[in-house]
């Protein structure tokens, strides 16, 4: 019954709305009516100094002069106030409203723009910094960029240079292209070499491979917050500091090994390995399918994370930094050729498929380049 009469109360909200404006606006009458006087005489001193205000910053003008004697006689006592009507009173405050609105937001502006020049005169919040200071800068902040600011580009270091073209591969690895003849055996035999080593259980990959299974791992197993997405980031982190600053490589490998313990023990990774392994025979191509997995899960993991690989493994890191891409650097598209050949198969095999590879290189030079002879290249392509 309670209830029912809840329901009927508050069936009409728009007459109850209706009477609420009737009785304030009967209120406002009232107070109007028996004190519009005392109201006039209490607001017109402030109406006054809005006016002169604006009368010496920029004019009043014959409408604002003849409101502003209007004001002054009210004020003096010469205009009774008690006669003045509502509509009066509110046209004047209509028309000295607008014209100080509009001067308080100009005065305000450029009060703030003073204050803001005056605030940054000084060099309190500029700092100069040369391009390697910016970037040991970002490095303090984005450890995994530590790499980059101890590479010094003017010193020879082989393993650190740009990617090859085909033509440079071909030339370093002495394969002929003589003719419209390539060595194709060679060839295969130096692509083949991306694969790594066929797989034969975590404990007998070399340290780096087990160091990028577990990057790639950390990162699969961590959403995007949280205890262990901070676990994964600071170990890339470390792992980039250990490689850059180490120059011993039996101390770094041990630091190494260290840093990689705790996730070695992790089941959550270790059965992400697991799975992975059943459809790939080589660790090259184990590494493709779990960054890819890695990806899907946690979103990208982009190589310049993992830099300092390429020092220590040139052909793995451009193997996987040819994940995701649609045309791929020579120096790892063997490793790719029979990843997808695995992927077709779905199983791994240990007999190398790298012949699509090699077919690219030779559509490249024939197709591309249009040339039949090693010879005709600059040795730079």
């Amino acid at each position: 019954m309670a209830a029912k009469n809840d329901q009927q109360g508050n069936q009409h909200p728009e007459a109850t709305f209706i009477v609420l404006c009737l009785v304030l606006a009967g209120v406002a009458y009232l107070l109007w009516h028996f004190f519009s006087g005392y109201i006039i005489r209490g607001l017109f001193p402030i109406q006054w100094l809005q006016i002169k205000f604006i009368q010496l910053t920029s004019g009043i003008g014959r409408t604002g002069t003849e409101v502003l004697q209007f004001v002054e006689a009210t004020i003096k006592g010469d205009q009774d106030a008690w006669t003045i009507g509502i509509a009066d009173f509110w046209a004047i405050r209509t028309i000295v409203g607008e014209r100080v609105q509009w001067l308080m937001l100009g005065l305000t502006s450029i009060f703030v723009a003073i204050l803001v020049k005056r605030s940054f005169k000084t060099d309190a919040y500029k700092r100069e910094l040369s391009l390697n200071g910016l970037m040991s800068y970002n490095a303090e902040h984005w450890r995994t960029s530590t790499f980059s600011v101890a590479f010094d580009p003017d010193k020879l270091w082989p393993q650190m240079a740009p990617q090859r073209a085909p033509g440079e591969w071909l030339r370093d690895n002495e394969i002929s292209y003589q003719g419209g003849d390539l060595n194709k055996a060679k060839a295969e035999s130096v692509m083949a070499e991306q694969l790594g080593v066929l797989w034969q259980g975590i404990d007998n990959v070399a340290l780096h491979i087990q160091v990028m299974l577990m990057i790639i791992g950390a990162h699969a197993v961590s959403p995007s917050s949280g205890s262990k997405k901070k676990a994964s980031d600071k170990l890339r982190g470390d792992i980039t500091v250990a490689y850059t600053i180490h120059k011993d490589p039996a101390k770094r490998d041990a630091i190494v090994a260290s840093l990689i313990a705790p996730f070695l023990a992790s089941p959550d990774i270790t059965k992400l390995i697991v799975e992975v392994t059943k459809k790939h025979a080589w660790t090259a191509t184990i590494l493709i399918e779990f960054l890819e997995t890695s990806r899907k899960a946690a979103g990208v993991l982009p190589s310049a994370e993992f830099l300092w690989l390429k020092s220590i493994d040139r052909p793995l890191f451009y193997v996987l930094n040819n994940v995701g891409r649609r045309k791929y650097h020579v120096e790892g598209a063997g490793a790719m050729s029979h990843y997808f050949f695995e992927k077709g198969a779905k199983r791994g095999l240990s007999e190398p498929r790298v012949e699509n590879a090699v077919a690219g290189i030779l559509h490249y030079l024939k197709v591309e380049k249009m040339v039949d002879d090693l010879s005709q290249m600059p040795s730079d392509t």
